[in-house]
């Protein structure tokens, strides 16, 4: 696995170099691309051109957006502290919602472990309805009419079986 044509690993112009740091320590403290190069002086297609071109500076550029992550999630952590402090949960609960989010996203994020029956349900149902909208017009007298819960109750079984036959599950 070779390195890509035009790849470097570091060692810029001692000009770019200093462009790099200059932007890298902006980025640290904005964490947005755009706004850090604009805040040094440099155009956005010139970061995006380091971070394809210098594997040393798109580690650096990586490095630097963890430190400016680490530095919002203490944001984040003091101002919970504070609310704590106050005991005031009401005064932004949606930062300890947040945070419990992305500390137990297992336990907090509320998950939804569907299946896909009602998505099964539906789509019978609109095969059903083109297929009548498409069939000549019959002068037969229907004998057995279900209700819809009936029809998706039929749908379902007959993909997973009875849900009144507990070995069907």
């Amino acid at each position: 696995m070779g390195q890509q044509p035009g790849v470097s690993q570091g060692n810029p112009h001692p000009d770019t170099e200093m462009k790099q740091k200059r932007f890298l320590a902006a980025f640290r403290k904005m964490g947005i691309t755009s706004k850090a190069a604009e805040a040094v002086g440099i155009d956005r297609n010139t970061v995006s051109g380091w971070r394809k071109n210098d594997l040393i500076f798109l580690e650096q550029m990586n490095e630097a957006l963890q430190e400016h992550n680490d530095r919002l999630e203490g944001i984040l952590f003091d101002l919970i502290d504070e609310m704590h402090a106050a005991k005031d949960y009401k005064a932004n609960p949606t930062l300890l919602i947040f945070a419990l989010n992305g500390a137990m996203p297992q336990k907090y994020k509320g998950t939804n472990q569907t299946t896909s029956d009602a998505k099964d349900v539906l789509s019978e149902f609109r095969k059903a309805m083109r297929d009548a909208k498409d069939a000549p017009p019959t002068a037969h007298k229907v004998e057995n009419v279900k209700s819809a819960v009936q029809q998706a109750k039929d749908i379902l079984d007959s993909k997973r079986g009875s849900f009144n036959d507990p070995d069907s599950a």
